[in-house]
């Protein structure tokens, strides 16, 4: 029996020892079968305000998966040179869109298998506080008359005309690239004093659904913190009509100066 264990601990640390190196194998075969990217980075060290050259910038490959998404691709290298850069860079590390100031071409900023669209809004007013890679939800509002067999809403709720509001997020998350700025380019951050597009890039049946979009709804954008991944399925959000608000006022007692708290006397 003694002679067992060893025997059977044995067997077991080999089995082990088996589908580590099978795992490590297939860890390696999957790295090396998937995409890699040639992506700029810094040849060395830059300093902020640095005007961009051939001697600043280099290039390295990245698995696809790696790429940050506003990573460069080498092949648009030309775009960076005479730019500055805003913030320092190490040496090796990425260039990104966020990290060149002032015009770029507006092919640069797409990303791969997207598409990048203008959207323009009913209220630009927070626009022109936000910067490039900003995060924002989508949302679309627009009067609609209800429907026939549709029993939930009391008509005498509804305002003249027969017709109500329904507001919906059409994309809870969405990236900012840019700024439209004209026919040769456009912003990182938006032009002071103008009231500009926000170009966003998108997978193409999202890019054409805020295409249709715009045509049928009024939208508006909601500022999110980024990278947040709460809040992010717009099916749970639901949408806000007149049954929502007619929700919101069963069980309120009218308001009147006589329920209005009375003011401390001094």
């Amino acid at each position: 029996m003694k002679n067992v264990i060893p025997l059977v601990v044995a067997v077991v640390l080999g089995l082990a020892a088996v589908y580590a190196v099978s795992k490590m194998m297939a860890v390696q075969n999957a790295q090396v079968d998937e995409e890699m990217v040639d992506v700029v980075v810094a040849a060395g060290d830059l300093q902020a305000n640095t005007e961009l050259g051939q001697g600043e910038l280099t290039h390295r490959e990245v698995p696809a998966s790696a790429l940050p998404r506003n990573a460069i691709q080498w092949s648009n290298v030309n775009m960076l040179y005479g730019q500055t850069i805003r913030m320092p860079i190490a040496q090796n590390d990425y260039v990104l869109l966020e990290n060149v100031s002032g015009r770029t071409p507006l092919g640069a900023c797409t990303t791969r298998g997207e598409w990048t669209i203008p959207v323009t809004f009913s209220d630009p007013q927070l626009i022109k506080m936000l910067s490039a890679n900003d995060e924002i939800a989508i949302i679309a509002s627009r009067t609609v008359a209800p429907s026939a067999s549709d029993d939930a809403v009391d008509p005498s709720e509804l305002p003249a005309g027969g017709s109500q509001r329904e507001t919906f997020v059409v994309l809870p998350c969405v990236s900012i690239v840019g700024f439209v700025c004209g026919p040769n380019g456009y912003f990182r951050d938006p032009p002071a004093g103008e009231s500009s597009s926000v170009l966003v890039s998108l997978p193409p049946r999202q890019a054409m659904m805020l295409l249709a979009a715009q045509r049928e709804f009024e939208l508006y954008p909601v500022l999110r913190t980024r990278n947040d991944t709460t809040a992010t399925n717009r099916v749970d959000l639901g949408v806000v009509d007149a049954t929502t608000f007619e929700s919101m006022r069963k069980g309120l007692v009218p308001l009147s100066s006589q329920t209005a708290p009375a003011k401390p006397e001094k």
